[in-house]
């Protein structure tokens, strides 16, 4: 159930996975804490338990990440096809990654400081500002 919920995650909307959250961990609560002694517990309610925390768990994670992703000013401009400049620092080493059809990449994971537009972004009168986002950047390995 989990790796569906993570694969399904980027499709849905933000308040599907917090209320599929909701409803798994409380679930599981509800059955460990039935009126079943321990003991006499049957080992499917255990599983089940396990099962609907693990689901749980990922959909709160995978809610919070979609939470932010769609919070991101970088995204509201991408949708609006809004050319930005964006000074990054980056945060680790650079990957080569595997050549693909036409020639090796690196990625680089890297936090966006500063974005600036030619034109006002987002349909306000600002045109740069500080900023903290976490972006991958793809790139072709050479130049």
């Amino acid at each position: 159930m989990g790796w569906v919920t993570a694969w399904a995650a980027p499709l849905l909307p933000f308040g599907v996975l917090v209320a599929v959250t909701l409803l798994a961990l409380s679930t599981a609560s509800l059955l460990l804490i039935s009126g079943t002694p321990r003991q006499s517990r049957p080992a499917w309610i255990a599983a089940a338990s396990l099962a609907l925390a693990g689901l749980g768990l990922v959909a709160g994670t995978s809610a919070a990440h979609i939470n932010a992703r769609d919070g991101s000013p970088l995204r509201a401009l991408a949708a609006q096809g809004q050319d930005v400049r964006l000074r990054v620092e980056v945060d680790e080493q650079v990957r080569i990654l595997a050549p693909g059809s036409s020639s090796s990449r690196v990625l680089i994971p890297a936090t966006v400081v500063a974005l600036s537009c030619d034109r006002p972004c987002r349909d306000t009168p600002v045109r740069s500002w500080p900023l903290r986002a976490e972006v991958l950047v793809f790139a072709p390995l050479q130049g």
